[in-house]
């Protein structure tokens, strides 16, 4: 069976974990980074167990395939602000984005289906100003947004954490 367009398969190793991961539009380098970070936290003690692996990859294989309703839930998302946040981390952690359109934040919004209101759509402009006033988003230039480093950290933790 031939694998739709955009698939990626990726296997990265580090200190001893090893993680093969199977998405779309993997971003490799930030995949590498994930994976040396999330050793580290596992400490020194983490390479003789054998269960280390299997929940390294599955923490990552999670973030991997979010979809934006999946990180939505996992934010309590009962805002438009907090839907908006659930499209960038999903525009950035799964896509692999570093900045997205207001389009794109708009589609993947209405993409989670069980949190996503109409109304969203016309104060769209009112949340991306009060997330970026609040630090939660970064305005890089007209009507492109990106995620500070900090709140990047935070979603990523938050997804890697669910189970």
């Amino acid at each position: 069976m031939e694998k739709p367009s955009g698939i990626s398969r990726a296997r990265v190793s580090a200190d001893g974990v090893e993680v093969e991961v199977e998405g779309v539009d993997l971003n490799i380098p930030e995949l590498v980074a994930q994976v040396i970070e999330t050793r580290r936290s596992l400490g020194p003690a983490a390479t003789s167990t054998t269960q280390s692996a299997p929940n390294l990859g599955e923490a990552i294989a999670r973030q991997a395939t979010a979809s934006t309703n999946t990180i939505a839930s996992l934010l309590n998302a009962s805002t438009g602000s907090d839907l908006v946040l659930a499209a960038m981390a999903h525009l950035t952690l799964v896509q692999g984005k570093d900045v997205a359109m207001r389009r794109e934040i708009l589609d993947e919004m209405k993409a989670a289906r069980t949190f996503y209101k109409e109304t969203f759509s016309s104060n769209l402009s009112s949340y991306l100003d009060n997330l970026a006033k609040a630090k939660r988003l970064n305005l890089v230039a007209r009507d492109s947004y990106a995620l500070p480093n900090g709140e990047r950290q935070n979603l990523e933790r938050l997804i890697s954490s669910a189970s």
